[in-house]
């Protein structure tokens, strides 16, 4: 963050998707991704370069207008979101790598799990080449489910995505 901005961190968004694998029931793999054009030309290039994978739209950063707080707006879409309602966020490629290094934590050591549940937990593998395209997703992370307390069936919602607007509303203070 010393550093001044580069001329490629250009405004643009960051996207989640979930990934659903019915292999890996108790996990939730989410992709968090950036882009500087059309976030729905993106969203669905996953679709069309790893055809097996199921995707939800899970949310974007920053949120469209018409939308704050309201995550159902997302995931009842399949990647068919106003581009009148977006206004790109600054910096977009800080915003990722940050969120991205908090994320891979919160998904390899899992310390929203309670206590006995987390200690000594990595779900992180070594990098596997997809079996659709061969390439290596750095960018999609995996959290354990967690079985009871707040963060029970509202991952995405009060883990990730705060971690996401955190980092935004971070780099848009810094900048000021």
């Amino acid at each position: 963050m010393e550093k001044p901005p580069s001329p490629a961190d250009t405004p643009g968004y960051i996207y989640a998707y979930e990934i659903r694998d019915p292999l890996a029931p108790d996990v939730l793999q989410l992709k968090v991704g950036r882009t500087a054009s059309n976030i729905n030309e993106r969203l669905a290039q996953w679709d069309k370069q790893c055809p097996s994978k199921e995707t939800i739209t899970r949310g974007i950063w920053p949120e469209p207008i018409a939308s704050k707080g309201r995550d159902t707006f997302f995931s009842l879409l399949k990647h068919n979101i106003p581009q009148k309602n977006l206004k790109p966020g600054i910096y977009h490629r800080r915003v990722e790598r940050l969120a991205h290094i908090e994320l891979r934590d919160l998904a390899e050591y899992a310390p929203y799990l309670s206590s006995e549940k987390s200690s000594n937990i990595t779900l992180r593998s070594p990098a596997q080449a997809c079996t659709d395209c061969g390439k290596v997703h750095k960018e999609i992370f995996t959290f354990r489910l967690a079985e009871d307390g707040k963060y029970k069936g509202a991952e995405w919602q009060k883990l990730v995505k705060p971690v996401i607007e955190r980092w935004g509303r971070f780099v848009e203070e810094y900048d000021a």
